[in-house]
């Protein structure tokens, strides 16, 4: 059952998918009526899933699930990573490769592969994806040099 993205509750869960693009409007559109489908239909055996999302930035698409009351199982986020892997084939936004990561620099957000980000970004912010809860998208985006990122640079 879809929720505006403002009312779903703060503690709840949710999965970041990145794009490696920026995701014009016109396929914003498109996208969010995928998704508002999908999660009007969205049940965990046979239960109605209070969820939402919300796509920030152009390039981060947020799904949140209230699970104060029901929690999804197994199959019914393969429902979703399924919905998301389509939406990703239609578009070709790479939002299922975790090889990447966002920066916001100068304003904008800028997409880097992993391999390229070393200690030369330590004093750029960067979008914190491992976060799991709605409340943590308020200070996810945080400096790489004081982030569990900061082990892997060279």
């Amino acid at each position: 059952m879809f929720l505006p993205f403002e009312n779903i509750s703060s503690e709840s869960r949710i999965w970041i998918f990145s794009s490696a693009i920026k995701i014009s409007e016109d396929s914003q559109k498109d996208i969010s009526e995928r998704i508002i489908k999908f999660l009007n239909s969205w049940k965990h055996h046979g239960v109605d899933l209070p969820c939402s999302f919300k796509i920030l930035d152009a390039f981060f698409i947020i799904i949140a699930l209230d699970q104060s009351n029901n929690s999804a199982g197994g199959c019914s986020i393969d429902q979703m990573f399924n919905c998301i892997s389509d939406i990703d084939q239609q578009f070709d936004l790479s939002l299922l490769d975790r090889s990447k990561m966002h920066f916001f620099i100068d304003n904008q957000v800028l997409c880097y592969p992993l391999e390229k980000v070393d200690v030369k970004f330590s004093d750029y912010l960067f979008f914190d994806q491992t976060i799991d809860k709605k409340n943590q998208l308020d200070d996810w985006l945080i400096l790489l040099k004081n982030s569990w990122f900061k082990r892997f640079l060279r």
